[in-house]
């Protein structure tokens, strides 16, 4: 896994002083067990930290997971069973911060036309 590119931003929110506050997102999909690892990697300026980081993982069918980080560096494991894989599943992530600083990165494709491991937003 690999740090996010801030290309992949798709929205950053001016609620605060953001500087310093650089959102990164991995994942990493294993089709043979079902789950997608979701692990925060995101830099915080002095003073803030993460509040938690929204997941939803979803499929081209209308399928969707719903899951949280909560500490900092943290990750979770995200069971896609009962999602199609097929067309690709799509990773959208929100981070927050204490401060209330946030980013809207997403990734679309996954484990179709992108590869099973790398960057949200990427």
């Amino acid at each position: 896994m690999k740090a996010i590119n801030n290309d992949g931003i798709l929205n950053i929110t001016n609620r605060c002083d953001c500087a310093g506050f650089i959102p990164s997102v991995t994942y990493s999909y294993d089709s043979a067990l079902d789950t997608m690892t979701i692990t925060d990697a995101s830099t915080f300026p002095a003073g803030d930290d993460l509040a938690k980081i929204r997941i939803n993982v979803t499929d081209t069918h209308g399928g969707d997971k719903y899951s949280e980080i909560t500490a900092a560096a943290g990750n979770v494991v995200v069971d896609t069973s009962g999602l199609n894989a097929n067309g690709g599943l799509n990773v959208r992530v929100t981070v927050i911060t204490d401060d209330g600083c946030d980013a809207t990165l997403a990734t679309n494709g996954i484990a179709s036309a992108i590869a099973n491991a790398g960057d949200v937003g990427n």
